[in-house]
């Protein structure tokens, strides 16, 4: 995984946390091995610091297609 996937897959992995997917399921679906810990402190930090613009553009280009 290069470091564009992997920052899109992180971005998946919060979005699916934020919407109430389990860490594992969310995990899971974005692709990636991660513990429960590192999970939740992904998500911890991006409730602190806000998403970065391009992880958000990420997002959107994911769920919305365009």
């Amino acid at each position: 995984m290069d470091k564009e996937q992997h920052r899109a897959a992180k971005a998946r992995l919060v979005a699916q946390m934020q919407a109430g997917r389990s860490w594992q399921a969310a995990a899971a679906t974005a692709g990636m091995q991660i513990s429960q810990s590192t999970a939740y402190r992904l998500l911890q930090v991006v409730r602190i610091r806000g998403v970065n613009p391009k992880i958000l553009r990420e997002i959107s280009v994911q769920f919305c297609g365009s």
